[in-house]
């Protein structure tokens, strides 16, 4: 009898250990994923309230782009701390042919999320920002019985807005679920970032008494560089730079002082065109508000994962060249102004 008490006691101490182990182990996952200055606090509030489902809170780059599975395991997670539901279906229940996903389940038998003709869900494809207010208007609707319309005229760009995705649009924006960008753009078929995704449902739980309001507007793309110190902008600088081993070719960015950095997708503010002419000529366009591509002395370009920086002056007919990196291959370009104020344009 003694011997079994022991052994039980052990257990206990094994398993406290495991769990103390295991929730180390997962902070610092978290305290190393990496995350643009904006989101922290939303994430940290997000967090705390646990409304950050496992494959998302552990993720080591949040500034990625996120996929069909983590958004649907997001807005449903949220869906799930306002219904207090703690009943999740069987994975046996899936509908669909490439994912037994038990959250995504729950979110197809709430009509929040649906498949394609082909009896697949496609968990790990990008999401659009119009895909993106679909799911999140259909979980409103049940939660909150969110007005709907189809108004989208406060977006310069609302005829590229698909018409199966208008009401949701036109409805998410009207209750502050979702916004646009500075130049007026909802820009509809670019993708979100996992951060991004976050601050929108953070603005739905905050709406829902799930979190304490942001003390700032949260976004849904990473804001303009206002108000960023010269220290905040280097450790971006290094930070990003860490992701990339380089090898010099040409050059590599190597600003003794950074004044400001951030990291857009391709699109906004500025949208980078490669083109195959006896190399890859890489051309980029600014939108209103936009700094004038004028005002860029170099850009660096890369493939991501060949580790490779190369760097042009911009040539005299407004475009740039590079020979030995095919347009297919380019991860990103670094925007370099030649004063200490550097843009990382994400390509893919």
């Amino acid at each position: 009898m003694k011997l079994k008490k022991v052994a039980k006691n052990l257990t206990i101490i094994v398993i406290v250990i495991s769990i103390s182990t295991l929730t180390q182990e997962l902070n610092k996952v978290h305290a190393e994923s990496i995350i643009s200055d904006w989101a922290i606090p939303t994430i940290t509030a997000m967090e705390k309230a646990n409304l950050i489902p496992g494959a998302l809170k552990d993720d080591a780059d949040l500034t990625k782009n996120v996929s069909r599975e983590e958004f649907a395991e997001l807005i449903t997670t949220y869906y799930n701390a306002v219904e207090k539901q703690t009943s999740i279906p069987s994975p046996s229940e899936s509908k669909f042919n490439d994912t037994k996903n038990p959250l995504i389940v729950m979110a197809n038998k709430l009509g929040i999320v649906g498949g394609y003709p082909d009896g697949s869900f496609k968990p790990y494809n990008n999401i659009t920002r119009q895909e993106i207010a679909v799911m999140a208007n259909q979980a409103e609707k049940q939660l909150t019985n969110i007005g709907q319309t189809k108004n989208v005229d406060k977006f310069s760009d609302k005829a590229t807005i698909a018409d199966w995705a208008k009401e949701s649009v036109g409805s998410l924006s009207n209750a502050g679920g979702i916004g646009g960008y500075p130049d007026g753009t909802f820009k509809p078929t670019n993708n979100m970032t996992k951060q991004e995704a976050i601050a929108l449902v953070s603005n739905l739980a905050a709406k829902a008494g799930l979190i304490a309001k942001p003390t700032t507007p949260v976004v849904v793309a990473p804001p303009p560089v206002v108000g960023q110190t010269v220290e905040q902008a280097q450790a971006l600088y290094t930070q990003t730079l860490a992701q990339y081993p380089v090898t010099k070719e040409g050059g590599i960015p190597k600003a003794s002082v950074v004044k400001s950095f951030r990291i857009v997708q391709n699109g906004s503010p500025y949208n980078v065109i490669l083109e195959e002419k006896s190399g890859t000529n890489v051309s980029v366009e600014s939108e209103a508000g936009a700094p004038k591509v004028s005002a860029y002395a170099r850009f660096y370009i890369t493939d991501g994962t060949a580790s490779v920086w190369s760097s042009k002056e911009r040539g005299s007919t407004g475009y740039w060249w590079l020979n030995n990196l095919p347009t297919n291959q380019v991860k990103a370009v670094m925007l370099d102004d030649g004063q200490g104020n550097l843009t990382l344009v994400k390509i893919q």
